[in-house]
């Protein structure tokens, strides 16, 4: 009894570890997103895909990553995402670290989620096929 219960924290404990995707450092940064070393973010395949959100955030788009489910997000979950960041450099580091194969569908929902314009998309559409990663747009 006493190694199955050490053997379910070890399981619980690993299994939180891989989907914080964060350091313990995480803190909130000047535009309310959580800070974490992206060198820290281990994706697995996810049956269902990602989800991509992006939102205008004063200057620049902010960007949000969250596993594929079947409904729809809230404005809190997408913009308060562990794994979310600020500007187009960090997205590229935190898509190269996504596994080849996976699928992400980038959402337009929720209404505090809006598209950068047509330059930007395909720079990241690209940059996304050169990983061998499908990323679809979804509009709603």
């Amino acid at each position: 009894m006493k190694n199955f219960s050490l053997l379910l924290v070890v399981i619980f404990g690993t299994v939180f570890i891989s989907f914080s995707g964060c350091t313990k450092e995480n803190k909130v940064n000047d535009s309310g997103l959580v800070s974490f070393d992206i060198d820290t973010v281990n994706f697995t395949h996810s049956m269902k895909g990602w989800e991509l959100y992006s939102w205008l955030d004063e200057n620049d788009f902010s960007y949000s990553i969250l596993m594929g489910t079947n409904r729809s997000k809230t404005n809190s979950e997408v913009i308060h995402n562990k794994i979310a960041v600020n500007g187009l450099d960090s997205l590229k580091r935190l898509l190269a670290r996504m596994p080849a194969g996976e699928v992400i569908f980038w959402n337009s929902y929720p209404e505090s989620c809006s598209m950068p314009n047509q330059e930007i998309i395909d720079e990241i559409t690209d940059f996304c096929s050169t990983r061998n990663i499908l990323l679809q747009e979804v509009t709603y």
